[in-house]
């Protein structure tokens, strides 16, 4: 009976661990949270509108530039491709990882085409154009034993161009 009890609390400890492990490794991929919430938000603010389809001027164009650790933290094609299925189907979107190498920089004219961004540094964005941080997603997660809980820090800003929401009609 002894080693049974002790099988099974094993076995709990085991699954206890396990499901401890899960829910910080849930937290390890920012970047794709980050997309979610900007497509969510997208969603929210700018309902679908009465848009012809021929007429390509009046299409609205979510424009998102990806920085490196949002794309190294879960930005991915699948995630691109579920944000634009779930907004309007007359929204256009247009995703860029551009700047990452010297001569693909996307310099201070360069920020004036996105109309959104995720990044992991707000501070440098804004001091080139004008942004404003959005939505703030948690990632970098760690087991704090003394806490008792998984810790987290703000890691991806999801930022939006001002003045964009207007030009939106909203």
């Amino acid at each position: 009976l002894f080693g049974f009890v002790c099988g099974l609390g094993c076995m709990l400890l085991s699954l206890c661990g396990s499901l401890t492990f899960v829910a910080v490794s849930k937290m390890n991929y920012p970047g794709g949270d980050a997309l979610a919430e900007l497509a969510s938000y997208v969603q929210q603010n700018y309902p679908p509108k009465d848009i012809s389809p021929t007429n390509a001027e009046e299409i609205p164009v979510v424009h998102v530039h990806i920085d490196v650790a949002s794309a190294m933290s879960g930005v991915s094609l699948f995630g691109q491709r579920a944000a634009q299925v779930s907004t309007d189907p007359y929204m256009e979107w247009k995703f860029s990882k551009d700047g990452y190498e010297e001569d693909r920089s996307v310099g201070q004219e360069g920020f004036d085409q996105f109309t959104h961004l995720l990044t992991e540094d707000p501070n440098s964005v804004k001091s080139l154009v004008g942004f404003h941080v959005i939505r703030t997603v948690q990632g970098n997660p760690r087991l704090s034993l003394a806490e008792r809980r998984i810790v987290t820090n703000d890691s991806i800003f999801v930022m939006e161009r001002n003045g964009w929401r207007d030009e939106m009609g909203n």
